[in-house]
């Protein structure tokens, strides 16, 4: 027992700094989300712009997160057979495959927020091509 513990400490600490990861996604996405409202709701080109700035450092920023966290999935994934014992490498693959299925969850989210944003943005847009502005 002593032994399977030993074997998953180190491993349990890349899995536990992958899951703050992920939540550091999501904050990013809920964060991309108030700016994309208020982008959607101001009217005025400094607030816009300005929005607009940060929300284009944030996207970055996310994005750099997401291939970072992929890679080390991946190599997470291509070490799990380097256990001592087959009952590690189950316990590995399970976490990974959770791992994964976590992190396809938040792209999915982020990605459909954007195509929300996308489609409010050309509402806007034609609402404001309507009224002559």
């Amino acid at each position: 027992m002593i032994k399977l513990t030993a074997c998953l400490s180190g491993y349990a600490l890349k899995v536990d700094t992958l899951k703050d990861d992920l939540d550091a996604i999501n904050r990013n996405v809920d964060e991309i989300a108030q700016l994309h409202n208020a982008a959607l709701t101001t009217f005025k080109d400094q607030q816009f712009d300005a929005a607009s700035k940060d929300l284009t450092r944030l996207k970055r920023e996310t994005q750099k997160l997401n291939n970072d966290l992929k890679n080390r999935l991946k190599a997470l994934q291509m070490n799990r057979f380097q256990a001592s014992s087959p009952s590690v490498v189950k316990i590995r693959h399970v976490q990974i495959e959770a791992l994964w299925k976590r992190f396809f969850e938040v792209i999915e989210r982020y990605q459909d927020m954007e195509r929300m944003y996308e489609r409010k943005y050309r509402q806007r847009i034609e609402r404001q091509i309507k009224l002559g502005l």
